[in-house]
């Protein structure tokens, strides 16, 4: 199917890179611009599918986003912005991008 569909091509190469804060971020880029291509809520139907909500999302955001809490592996440099409330982890962020993902190409073309 990654020779015929280019989205689960994509996924799989992200996927392919590693599964740091950077790279997680890259994926839930994709999963969520693929997600808008079907319908505004198709984002939200992949997250309530695997027991996720948006606060989770931000909670990995927050944290991969912020250079005050993971230093040069962040997506940004020292920016004036206050610690996030709600933070998560590199191992549960890893399992938050993996779920959605698996929920994604499951619902989307019966992978998985």
């Amino acid at each position: 199917m990654a020779r015929t569909e280019e989205e689960v091509r994509n996924l799989l190469l992200q996927l392919g890179q590693g599964l740091n804060w950077i790279n997680l971020f890259s994926i839930l880029d994709s999963l969520q611009t693929y997600s808008m291509r079907r319908s505004r809520k198709y984002f939200d139907i992949v997250l309530k599918s695997c027991n996720y909500t948006r606060k989770d999302v931000s909670a990995f955001t927050g944290v991969a986003n912020h250079f005050g809490l993971i230093g040069v592996l962040s997506r940004h440099g020292e920016l004036k912005k206050g610690i996030p409330k709600d933070q998560m982890s590199l191992r549960e962020s890893q399992i938050l991008i993996l779920s959605l993902c698996k929920s994604f190409l499951k619902s989307t073309y019966g992978l998985g």
